[in-house]
């Protein structure tokens, strides 16, 4: 057993003629493990589900109100589509349109199928917008602010619906 231990995390430090116990070894390897999970986890930010719609009915669209949202709270905000759709053909296509101030288109799927945006307004929503949307990894680039985005509209074109069971949901991580 150790005769000694660490300050901060109470580690053994084994001295000459200690005997090592292995169940010593796996308590500082989870106190370890424990202690850069929680680093990791102050670092990087914690997800959290900011809102969340659900398809309830066959629908060619969801509008996500974005009116009153303080980009000012998150580092990273993501918009993700779930779900599948009716009627797909060849020339169709899912896709998040950004509208406000300022609007513009910031990924399609063709054909249509999981999306996702991923903003980093920096908790500074007066910045430009940019991110990055999936799938492609395409570059989202625009000139006007996070504060400026009113709705996030995740549309289909003619003839699909999206079928009931998908959803979006609005992620952030502060």
């Amino acid at each position: 057993m150790a005769s000694n231990y660490t300050t901060n995390y109470g580690l053994c430090q084994w001295e000459p003629g200690d005997n090592f116990v292995r169940t010593e070894f796996n308590q500082d390897n989870a106190k370890i493990d424990a202690a850069l999970g929680a680093l990791a986890a102050e670092k990087l930010g914690t997800v959290e589900t900011i809102q969340t719609i659900r398809v309830t009915t066959s629908q060619r669209e969801i509008l996500m109100d974005m009116t009153g949202f303080d980009w000012s709270e998150w580092r990273v905000v993501i918009v993700k589509f779930q779900g599948t759709f009716q009627s797909a053909g060849q020339d169709d296509a899912s896709s998040f349109i950004m509208r406000g101030s300022t609007s513009f288109t910031c990924c399609i799927q063709e054909p249509p199928g999981p999306i996702m945006a991923v903003f980093f307004p920096g908790q500074d929503g007066s910045q430009s917008i940019w991110g990055l949307g999936f799938p492609g990894g395409t570059l989202i680039v625009n000139s006007g602010s996070y504060q400026g985005i009113e709705t996030i509209k995740t549309g289909v074109s003619s003839p699909v619906n999206f079928a009931p069971g998908g959803s979006v949901t609005l992620y952030g991580i502060r």
